[in-house]
């Protein structure tokens, strides 16, 4: 029996995901330029992308009671432990190995990091990286994206603009004090 089509481009994008490291923007935006779109019709966005690596529906999982409302009340989020999982309730259309690897690489990209982590890791950079933020904090009063050298001004970054922690602003404004720009 041949696979359809679908079947072969989520395979295609947890291959991207996690072999290649293509990011969910980047999955999305090589689906759309070859003009593939999603179960509704529409265009791939990174949120998409997302669903599709997150969801255990494709290695044969269904998982519900995620969330809950009752009556009148607003929607919540359940907590996972309160998750419905019944394994093997459909053929699985991915490795679960891939899933997991999966998982593994968006745990590892989402991780949030401490004060004295993300303190260590921007005294390891080159002055010339920070300075560009410390630059665009200095102008802005706001800082910018420190995924990049040039690019602090990108609209599409992991770093949200001013989410900075009152210890990173610090070490920022002791290296402008020391003359390190």
């Amino acid at each position: 029996m041949p696979e359809l089509p679908e079947v072969e481009t989520v395979r295609r994008m947890f291959r991207l995901f996690v072999h290649e490291r293509k990011h969910q923007r980047e999955i999305a935006a090589s689906l759309n330029k070859e003009q593939v779109s999603t179960d509704l019709g529409r265009r791939w966005t990174a949120g998409s992308v997302q669903q599709v690596l997150t969801n255990e529906k494709y290695i044969g999982n269904n998982v519900f009671n995620r969330a809950s409302a009752k009556l009148t009340n607003k929607r919540i989020v359940n907590p996972p432990e309160m998750w419905v999982r019944a394994i093997g309730a459909f053929p699985a259309i991915v490795d679960p190995e891939l899933f997991r690897a999966a998982r593994a690489v968006l745990a590892m990209r989402t991780r949030q990091l401490s004060d004295d982590e993300m303190l260590a890791l921007l005294k390891d950079l080159p002055d010339y990286a920070l300075s560009s933020a410390i630059k665009a904090w200095y102008k802005t009063g706001t800082l910018g994206c420190f995924c990049g050298f040039e690019r602090w001004r990108a609209t599409r970054c992991n770093f949200k603009r001013g989410s900075a922690r009152p210890s990173l602003l610090f070490f920022m404004e002791q290296r402008i004090s020391a003359g390190r720009r």
